[in-house]
C-alpha cells in the first residue's frame, strides 16, 4: 500500500526504523544525537550552577535562572529535557515564538513541568485572543501556578493586551524588550516609548514582571572575549532599564511600576556559554537590589556551524542536528555531486565557515550551493590525503550534512530521527509553523 507522507505515524516509523542503522533512513532526513543533546544540555546548565551571585547587595538568589528558548529543535521530548529541573533554578521556564509551540508545550503545563510561558515576540493583533485563551486554559484546566507572559516595546501593544482584559480575558504581565544595540527589537530608555509603556502601567492592571534583553549580534564573535563583550552589554542594557524604571518612579506621580522582584533576563547561546560569576562581579558597584538574574537560550540544545564559528570552544562534533542526504550524480569535469537535499532541506542560511552545510567526516567538502530540492557538493581544501584525486562517492551513497543554522534546518522537517551510536532508537514530531 502506497502512503502518503501525511498518512504515516510516527509508530510506522518506530516499526520501519528503531534498531537499524541511521545508513537505512530515507532521505532527506533529519537526525538527533541523543548524546550531543544531552551534553549540551548539561553544559549550559552545569554552567550557570556554579555562578554565585550570593556576594551582591541584598541578593538572595545564589544561581540565575535558566529559561530555555524551544524554537530550535521543536520536539516536546527536547523541551522536556533542556527544561528539566537544575541546580542552575531551570524550573520549567520557557520561551514560544508561534502559537504552535504553545499549543504542544501544554501537556508538560498540566504536568507541572512546565509552569512560565514567555510568548516570546510583541503578539500581532489577531493572535491575542488566542493567547488570553491558551493562559486561560493553563491556570483554570491544566495548573494553576502555571503562567502565560507577554513581551512589549511599544505603548500600543500595551493598548491591544487591555482590550482583551476588557473582554475578559485575564490580566497579563510582561517583559519589556529593551533594544541592546543590535536594533532587531526593542525600545530603549531615551526613547518616548519607554517612558508611554510605565505611565499605561500604571493606570492599568497590567504588571511589568521583568526586562528582557538579547545580544543577537553575539553570533559574529570569534572568541571568549568577543561572547564576553555582548554578554556584559545585555547586561549594562538590563541595568540601565531597572534603574530608569526607578528614576521614573520617583519624579512621576504615583506609583507607577513596583521595583521589588523585577527579573532581568538577558541572553543567548554564545553569552550564556561564557556566563561567570566573575563578569557579575564587575557590576556589583551598581547592582539594582532586589532584582533576579535569569538567562535565556535556546540554540544550544543543538549547536550549529554559526555557534562552531564563535570560537567558544565548541566543535563539529558538538553539533546534535544533521541531516541526512544521498549522492544523486557525479560531475567529474568539476569533480561536484548534487545530493538529494537542498533548500528545502537544509535551508539557506549564510555563515563564517563556507557552505550552506558541511559534510561530516570528509574534511574540505561542503554544500557549495543549493537549488529547491538539490545542492552541490564542492571540495573547497585539499588534504594531505585529498579525496579530489579519486571520487570520494559512488550514486547511490548517504552522506550526513552539518548545518549553518539548526533553528532553520530542523523547521524543515516533518520528523526527527534520534540515533545512538549511529542506530535509530527514538522518532520525535516536531511542531512546524505558527
Amino acid at each position: 500500500m502506497i502512503q502518503s507522507n501525511r498518512e504515516i505515524t510516527k509508530q510506522d516509523l518506530i516499526d520501519q526504523y528503531v534498531g537499524f542503522s541511521i545508513w537505512s533512513l530515507p532521505t532527506p532526513s533529519l537526525i538527533i544525537s541523543q548524546a550531543a543533546l544531552e551534553r549540551n544540555v548539561e553544559a549550559v546548565k552545569a554552567n550557570l550552577a556554579v555562578a554565585d551571585l550570593s556576594s551582591l547587595t541584598n541578593n538572595q538568589q545564589i544561581t540565575p535562572l535558566l529559561r530555555v528558548h524551544i524554537k530550535t529543535l521543536k520536539a516536546l521530548e527536547v523541551t522536556r529535557l533542556a527544561s528539566a529541573p537544575s541546580l542552575s533554578g531551570t524550573n520549567g521556564r520557557i520561551i514560544c515564538s508561534t502559537l504552535e509551540e504553545i499549543r504542544q508545550t501544554l501537556p508538560l503545563v498540566e504536568s507541572g513541568e512546565i509552569t512560565d510561558i514567555l510568548y516570546g515576540v510583541p503578539p500581532a493583533k489577531s493572535y491575542l485572543p488566542q493567547l488570553a485563551e491558551f493562559r486561560h486554559h493553563m491556570r483554570t484546566l491544566l495548573n494553576k501556578n502555571s503562567e502565560l507572559r507577554l513581551v512589549i516595546d511599544h505603548p500600543d501593544q500595551l493598548d491591544m493586551a487591555l482590550d482583551e482584559t476588557n473582554g475578559g480575558a485575564p490580566d497579563w504581565t510582561f517583559f519589556l524588550k529593551i533594544n541592546c544595540g543590535d536594533n532587531r527589537a526593542g525600545t530603549t530608555v531615551t526613547a518616548p516609548e519607554f517612558s508611554a509603556i510605565l505611565n499605561r502601567v500604571n493606570s492599568s492592571d497590567l504588571g511589568l514582571y521583568g526586562i528582557y534583553c538579547h545580544a543577537g549580534g553575539s553570533y559574529s564573535g570569534n572568541d571568549l572575549a568577543a561572547a564576553q563583550g555582548h554578554l556584559k552589554r545585555e547586561l549594562a542594557a538590563a541595568i540601565q532599564a531597572v534603574e530608569a524604571i526607578r528614576s521614573h518612579n520617583s519624579t512621576a506621580e504615583g506609583e507607577i511600576v513596583e521595583i521589588e522582584d523585577l527579573v532581568m533576563s538577558i541572553g543567548a547561546t554564545p553569552t550564556a556559554s561564557v556566563y561567570s560569576g566573575a563578569i557579575i562581579e564587575e557590576f556589583q558597584s551598581h547592582w539594582p537590589v532586589k532584582t533576579r538574574l535569569e538567562i535565556h537560550a535556546g540554540n544550544f540544545v543543538s549547536l550549529d556551524l554559526q555557534q562552531v564559528a564563535t570560537g567558544l570552544n565548541k566543535a563539529q562534533s558538538d553539533i546534535t542536528t544533521h541531516v541526512l542526504a544521498e549522492i544523486t550524480s557525479y560531475y567529474p569535469e568539476r569533480s561536484e555531486y548534487m545530493v538529494n537535499a537542498g533548500v528545502l532541506a537544509l535551508a539557506r542560511e549564510p555563515g563564517r565557515i563556507k557552505g550552506v552545510a558541511v559534510v561530516e567526516n570528509h574534511d574540505g567538502w561542503v554544500v557549495d550551493r543549493v537549488s529547491q530540492e538539490h545542492g552541490i557538493l564542492k571540495q573547497l581544501v585539499s588534504t594531505k590525503d585529498t579525496e579530489s584525486a579519486t571520487q570520494p562517492w559512488k550514486l547511490g551513497d548517504k552522506v550526513l550534512l552539518l548545518p549553518q543554522h539548526a533553528c532553520i534546518t530542523s523547521s524543515c522537517h516533518d520528523w526527527y530521527f534520534v540515533e545512538k551510536d549511529h542506530i535509530v532508537i527514538d522518532v520525535w514530531r516536531p511542531c512546524r509553523h505558527w
